[in-house]
């Protein structure tokens, strides 16, 4: 018995499918999706070492400006220069040590005007010149400021463990840097004495081991509650020893912080002005500390008055970059003890400290 076959049909020659089927399209959609998901964040990831080695290498830029004028004048620099003898600006208004640092910076005419501005008249023209950009201290990861026309600085120089902030209580800073003055007052006559940066000898635990500076966040430019680009001032700080603050005063004190004050957001604006939060940092409080920043007193600038909490700030995942006073860089973990951070912004504690 013969079984009957259906003819089959050859296949031309040449021939070929046009097109994929939906399925087959769905699934290859899904397949690219997978892929995209799974390479951007590491894409991001990449993309963010790169800008956390930027940044760390403008920390090793300005602490080799910082050992350079050190080899020029025997002394680190002070964080507080005021115009030349005979002007009569008011007390607070001075240039912050940056100033110092820019021959150093390959800013040499930059130098030279705000020189000449420290004989002005008026303050006017020297903050005017601070509001100029400089690369080297514009952090890539941050956020940019709310008033393009201010300078922003990422980054501050410490002055040490304690919580001091202003004029009178800066003759404490235990830090690798200092506000201190004596004599002179509103507005400020010829007497008033600026004193020098520490020497190397001064640093009792080692430059290796002493805090030169860390990160800071640029505000928003508005008083509003942006934790934690914004600070916040007005406050009542009270702890036993201000020098080193506990973590337990921490943790009752941050709530206190951010329920109470007046939120401002000037901070990281001008790095030509010598107040924490503009171009220096204490370390009595952790990096990226849980609360916000902030002190007593009312300055009109990011900050010149009274004690408070200016710790390291970054928008870095997990921590910080530091520079040492040596010119070494680290990435400083949020997760270091308080006594620990402390103890490495103290130069003459006698308790030498080392990151885990």
């Amino acid at each position: 018995m013969t079984l009957y076959r259906s003819p089959v049909r050859p296949t031309p020659k040449g021939w070929h499918r046009s097109a994929f089927t939906l399925i087959e399209l769905l699934v290859v959609i899904a397949i690219i999706g997978v892929l995209v998901g799974l390479l951007l964040p590491a894409v991001q990831q990449a993309r963010e070492a790169a800008r956390r080695s930027s940044c760390s290498n403008n920390l090793k830029q300005l602490g080799l400006a910082a050992h350079n004028y050190l080899d020029a004048n025997k002394t680190f620099p002070a964080w507080m220069v005021g115009p030349k003898a005979g002007v009569t600006w008011q007390n607070w208004e001075n240039a912050s040590g940056y100033y110092l640092l820019l021959p150093f910076m390959e800013e040499n005419t930059l130098y030279d005007q705000m020189t000449d501005a420290l004989d002005d008249a008026s303050c006017g023209n020297l903050y005017n010149l601070s509001r100029q950009r400089l690369n080297v201290l514009d952090c890539p990861t941050d956020l940019k400021f709310g008033n393009p026309a201010q300078g922003p600085a990422n980054y501050g120089f410490s002055t040490g463990s304690g919580m001091h902030c202003g004029n009178a209580s800066m003759s404490g800073a235990n830090g690798f840097t200092h506000r201190q003055t004596t004599g002179g007052n509103n507005p400020r006559t010829v007497e008033k004495q600026y004193h020098p940066g520490f020497a190397p000898e001064e640093f009792l635990d080692g430059l290796s081991k002493t805090i030169m500076a860390s990160e800071l966040l640029t505000g928003s430019s508005a008083g509003d509650a942006s934790f934690p680009r914004n600070y916040k001032r007005g406050l009542t700080l009270s702890v036993a020893d201000r020098n080193f603050p506990t973590a337990a005063e921490l943790n009752t004190l941050g709530p206190t912080i951010t329920g109470s004050g007046e939120w401002r957001g000037n901070n990281g604006n001008q790095w030509g002005w010598p107040g924490h939060g503009n171009s220096m940092i204490n370390c009595a409080a952790p990096p990226n500390w849980a609360y916000p920043s902030g002190g007593e007193g009312t300055p009109g600038m990011a900050f010149d008055g009274g004690w408070g909490f200016f710790p390291p700030r970054s928008r870095h995942s997990g921590g910080v970059n530091t520079a040492f006073a040596d010119g070494a860089t680290a990435f400083v973990n949020d997760e270091i003890t308080v006594l620990t951070f402390q103890r490495l912004g103290n130069r003459a504690d006698g308790q030498v400290a080392s990151l885990p």
